[in-house]
């Protein structure tokens, strides 16, 4: 009986201190998470966090009645009172200072714009965060909003193309929710296909990777899309110089299901020389089931046209479409610390690009190039999240796709008017290859107050299964940091594997490219990295430091008189190899009044071949050794914010004709050669008012790129060749440029 009374009396005890989880999720007004936000908990003790850059924080506590508080500087205090008897979790919106909500800025001790949250080789960043940058034609976009970071260039002007640390296009991986999607781009490349208001956050990974994410390249950039956790209900509506577009977001079902939908289209401008288009359409939606299962619904599509009308007697028109989607469904078991993610979804792109010439010494009008290709892809991907302890977590998981190489069948007609838009539906699809990619992966990061320990390993198990070949590559990473105070030192080695290959022979025209598998011809690159990253704040002052080394084996390059022409040209490369190295400067200035940022790249990517360039290297397309960028945003008014940023890079290399005697040609050396420096300024104005005691928000802006109007040459036409009486020949080049001043003027509302 003693023993039993004991035994009851200490089962009692161990419930009463059972622990329990106690959540926060904290937004603003506008839905977006609030980072900073001082939680204090008063019980048994006294605890306090402050959230993270997701609006989160978590403590772990007992049973009983407890006082929570919630501050943030600019938003008013919010008090609570709960009895905790189990896990619970709260989503709370603060609201600022003013009660009737008059003004839209509100003045705080924040900096104005937050430039990074990362650790060396990592950088996370919210939509909000993108708009306080300066606007490209009127548009927040992510991808030309990371163009301004050290150690990342772009192809061409207009590009919305990532090449990170002397890497090509194809080596960066661009997901969301950790699924490849591919060309996702508009207009040549002005903007990218995501819409900020469709997305929650970005994560760009240039090192020390994740293992979780897939089989592509030696950079990742992830994106999140705002689905969830939309606290108040807000639409919109924008109009513009160069396109409109239309938002809503808000909860279909009070704290259960939320939706967030959004669509853009652009105005055919520049009618006389550049006739374009584009449209996109975005949706996204979370249900949640009860309180730790949620579905997730993502859908995209877009379409872009782009008419260039007989430049030098060629015309050339490109059509392309988009379209992905995936649902999910995540598991939350706090008891037991996990977290399971499942994701189904699917990628396909189709694209058309066409030239054809008009010069008098043919007797009709000559095809030069008509290509309708794509791919699809279809992908699951399970992973799963344990905490072990406080300080290890690790994840585990596999992503398996199957994607399809497609070919729309084709024929020139010359009744058709090449020069307007395609409906590539209207091509009749077939399968040129197929494969099939698994990656099991296993990842674990050991978190201490000082030491961040990472490590991942991939096996990146692929087949194709048109050619029957297949390849078993073993990938890792591992990566260690040290924080000192408001110091960072960061080490990390990567081996990556890639299977999907960008084979464009028109480096400067994205609408031409081709992307073809690993096969006979192509063998998966493998790229091995090794970089040293540091990063010291002081104050207001943000300043890092990384050298980075890197080498690819099995990249390619076009073989000599290659025929580009072909549906499947993966024939007409050679192997080769690549290295790269650079060192990467960058200081950051932030008050609640201004962000200054300004950074400096050297960097140089070579490629080397045996069988091309008589075995010498040379640098490769997307080599610019010399980079330099900077942007500064102020705050004029309480209402107004001037941006401006300027670039300053290499010109890329190129080969050219050196002479030409009617059909024969002498080619330079590959790559000999280089354009000028490429050299942009963009300014924007935007001001910001409330209306009717706060419920609708206004923004207008304005500015213009390359307000400077600089001449960048977009590609380089062969004028002609003479020779004068003592033999000496002379050889003529005329520069095409496509982007001039692009000023620009909308209105958005929001209410």
């Amino acid at each position: 009986m003693r023993n039993s009374l004991m035994s009851l009396i200490v089962a009692f005890a161990l419930t009463a201190n059972a622990g329990y989880k106690l959540c926060y999720k904290v937004y603003d007004a506008d839905s977006e998470p609030l980072e900073e936000v001082l939680i204090t908990v008063f019980g048994l003790s006294t605890q306090t966090q402050v959230t993270d850059i997701n609006g989160s924080s978590e403590f772990d506590v007992r049973k009983g009645y407890y006082h929570i508080t919630l501050s943030h500087v600019g938003f008013r205090d919010t008090t609570l009172e709960w009895r905790v008897i189990n896990d619970t979790c709260f989503v709370i919106a603060l609201q600022p200072r003013s009660s009737v909500l008059k003004e839209v800025l509100i003045t705080s001790k924040k900096p104005l714009a937050k430039v990074v949250s990362y650790l060396p080789n990592e950088m996370q960043v919210s939509a909000k965060d993108i708009k306080q940058f300066p606007k490209i034609a009127g548009e927040s976009d992510p991808i030309r909003y990371l163009q301004l970071l050290p150690g990342i260039s772009f192809a061409h002007e207009g590009s919305a193309d990532l090449n990170i640390r002397g890497g090509a296009k194809d080596q960066t991986m661009i997901s969301v929710n950790k699924m490849p999607v591919f060309a996702q781009e508009h207009l040549l490349g002005l903007y990218s296909t995501f819409n900020d208001k469709s997305l929650r956050n970005l994560t760009l990974q240039i090192g020390n990777i994740d293992g979780s994410f897939g089989s592509f390249g030696m950079s990742v950039v992830d994106i999140e899309y705002l689905s969830d956790s939309i606290v108040k209900p807000m639409h919109s509506f924008k109009l513009g110089m160069l396109g409109s577009s239309l938002g809503s977001k808000g909860s279909l079902i009070k704290n259960k299901w939320f939706y967030n939908v959004n669509t853009r289209t652009s105005y055919t401008f520049f009618e006389s020389q550049l006739p374009a288009d584009f449209w996109d359409f975005s949706f996204a939606s979370t249900f949640h089931l009860d309180g730790r299962n949620k579905l997730e619904f993502i859908s995209q599509s877009s379409n872009d046209n782009l008419a260039i009308a007989e430049i030098y007697n060629v015309a050339i028109a490109f059509s392309k479409v988009n379209n992905f989607m995936q649902l999910g469904w995540e598991n939350s078991n706090r008891e037991k610390s996990r977290v399971i993610i499942n994701r189904l979804g699917f990628s396909q792109y189709s694209k058309l690009g066409y030239a054809s010439t008009f010069d008098d010494s043919f007797e009709d009008e000559a095809l030069l190039a008509l290509n309708v290709n794509g791919q699809e892809w279809y992908t699951h991907h399970l992973s799963i999240n344990q905490s072990i302890s406080s300080r290890l977590t690790a994840e585990y998981g596999v992503q398996s796709s199957l994607a399809n190489n497609i070919e729309r069948s084709h024929q020139y007609d010359e009744t058709l008017n090449y020069s307007v838009p395609f409906v590539l539906s209207s091509f009749e699809k077939s399968t040129l290859d197929q494969a099939l990619n698994v990656v099991p992966y296993f990842d674990i990061v050991y978190d201490s107050a000082n030491w961040t320990y990472h490590g991942a390993l991939r096996a990146n198990i692929f087949r194709n299964l048109t050619s029957g070949i297949g390849y078993v590559p073993i990938e890792g990473t591992l990566g260690v940091s040290l924080k000192r105070k408001l110091n960072v030192y960061s080490i990390s080695i990567d081996r990556r594997t890639q299977i999907n290959h960008n084979l464009n022979p028109f480096y400067i025209a994205n609408d031409l490219e081709r992307w073809s598998f690993a096969g006979e011809n192509l063998k998966p690159q493998i790229a091995n990295q090794f970089s040293l990253s540091f990063l010291q704040k002081y104050s207001h002052l943000t300043w890092s430091n990384s050298v980075y080394i890197k080498n690819i084996e099995n990249t390619y390059v076009f073989r000599d008189g290659a025929n580009i022409y072909l549906s499947d040209i993966s024939d007409q490369v050679l192997p080769a190899d690549g290295y790269a190295y650079g060192v990467e400067v960058g200081i950051i200035y932030n008050t609640p009044v201004q962000t200054i940022s300004l950074n400096y790249t050297y960097g140089r990517s070579f490629v080397e071949s045996d069988l091309v360039n008589n075995g010498t290297n040379f640098p490769a397309d997307f080599d610019r050794p010399h980079s330099m960028k900077y942007f500064h945003t102020l705050r004029i008014r309480k209402h107004t914010t001037f941006s401006v940023n300027g670039v300053l890079t290499s010109g890329r290399p190129l080969t050219v004709i050196e002479y030409a005697d009617g059909p024969f040609f002498i080619f330079s050396d590959r790559n000999a050669y280089r354009l000028p420096f490429y050299k942009r300024i963009d300014v924007s104005f935007n001001h910001n008012r409330a209306f009717f005691k706060g419920k609708v928000l206004t923004e207008i802006s304005y500015g213009a790129y390359n307000v400077a109007n600089f001449r960048n040459p977009f590609f380089v036409v062969y004028g002609g060749s003479s020779t004068d009486e003592n033999g000496n020949y002379t050889t003529t080049y005329d520069f095409i440029n496509l982007l001039p001043i692009l000023p620009y003027f909308s209105l958005e509302m929001t209410f």
